[in-house]
């Protein structure tokens, strides 16, 4: 699980204990995040990145190929999203 997923969840965890003043609730949060920021990390690599910047560009990114297939524009999603992290930096 990449490091800033880990972040999110942590804070994420943090909010619900401070919300519910639960450590219950706090560790549920915290638990559950995990559990799906690892699966998600480790079926697809690039889709947190995706869903985060999903309304910047059109529907071409098919998950089974893990590459952008019909849309012509970009050859890589995980190319061309690293290369607007880049820019961002």
């Amino acid at each position: 699980m990449s490091n800033i997923c880990f972040c999110f969840v942590c804070v994420g965890a943090v909010g619900a204990f401070n919300l519910f003043n639960s450590m219950l609730a706090g560790a549920a949060v915290f638990i559950g995040g995990y559990a799906f920021g690892h699966r998600v990390t480790n079926t697809d690599p690039c889709f947190l990145r995706i869903l985060a910047k999903s309304e910047r560009y059109n529907v071409c990114y098919d998950a089974a190929k893990q590459s952008a297939g019909g849309c012509g524009r970009i050859a890589c999603a995980s190319e061309w999203l690293e290369k607007v992290f880049l820019q961002l930096e």
